[in-house]
């Protein structure tokens, strides 16, 4: 089970309070908006033993690879730097 399938299982609002988030940090995190910690994973992975860390990262991560929110859409923050 993914996260999403862990939220319709158990509920949003127990899911965040188990990661102890407010439901729209949960949400933010859902929709790609805010990036997971390693704290969240290990979180879920205590309290729920059938949580798949794996096809969550894979999941989330490719929600946020295509609305530009990775770490490698961000913009230098030395304007002088060239992407190549």
């Amino acid at each position: 089970m993914d996260l999403h399938d862990i939220c319709l299982a158990y509920g949003n609002e127990n899911v965040a309070e188990v990661l102890g988030m407010t439901l729209r940090c949960l949400t933010d995190i859902r929709r790609g908006h805010t990036a997971m910690t390693v704290d969240d994973f290990f979180e879920l992975e205590q309290k729920y033993p059938h949580f798949d860390v794996v096809k969550t990262l894979r999941k989330l991560g490719r929600v946020r690879e295509n609305k530009e929110r990775s770490r490698k859409f961000r913009q230098s923050r030395n304007p002088k730097e060239t992407t190549k």
